[in-house]
């Protein structure tokens, strides 16, 4: 097999570039529509939450049934908020994993470079 010219292996080397962020950004609009799905579902169930707490509230005679409520709708806030938290990790850690690949990505291609200069230069 005939050794490729450089400007091939610039292509070559482009075109996996391209491929592997065409698979990262695949990956990362994966990992966004899941986010959007859990955001909306929670929001759904956040609007259901208030819903019930607006027609329980209407409903209750006592104030002791008021405190209640009250409890019930801060712990389903708290977990609301837990839940966002927990989300908002996920997606950073999933920035820092990409983030990170992308660097090894870039740190073989430096060496890669480096190599290929080194070659040329005793050639």
């Amino acid at each position: 097999m005939a050794s490729l010219t450089k400007s091939e292996q610039q292509r070559r080397l482009q075109n996996l570039l391209l491929a592997g962020n065409l698979y990262k950004n695949h990956q990362i609009h994966k990992e966004m529509v899941k986010l959007n799905e859990t955001t909306e579902q929670g929001f759904k169930d956040l609007k259901i939450g208030f819903n019930n707490v607006n027609r329980n509230i209407g409903a209750l005679g006592s104030k002791m049934d008021q405190q209640t409520q009250l409890l019930r709708q801060q712990e389903y806030e708290r977990k609301l908020k837990e839940q966002a938290e927990i989300r908002e990790k996920n997606r950073i850690k999933a920035v820092n994993q990409i983030i990170f690949v992308v660097g090894e990505e870039l740190d073989e291609i430096e060496n890669y470079l480096k190599s290929s200069k080194k070659k040329n230069n005793l050639t």
